[in-house]
């Protein structure tokens, strides 16, 4: 039997966080500070990127074992 894949936590406050980063970002003129949150910024994208990529994988498996079920 096929172990299910991990389904990650909820990542609205990442993306709160990413928005709340963007608007102090435009209010601030320190270059070197800018850039740093922009690391932080791809970096929180990233970790989103990959949770909602094992949200598919979730979906993906558990489809497959709801079909398999109702054969």
């Amino acid at each position: 039997m096929k172990k299910p894949p991990h389904i990650p936590k909820d990542t609205c406050p990442y993306i709160d966080l990413v928005k709340s980063i963007a608007e102090e970002m435009s209010e601030e003129e320190d270059a070197d500070w800018r850039l740093k949150q922009l690391a932080l910024i791809d970096n929180l994208l990233e970790y989103i990127r990959d949770s909602n990529y094992q949200l598919r994988q979730g979906v993906i498996f558990y489809r497959g074992k709801i079909r398999n079920n109702n054969t």
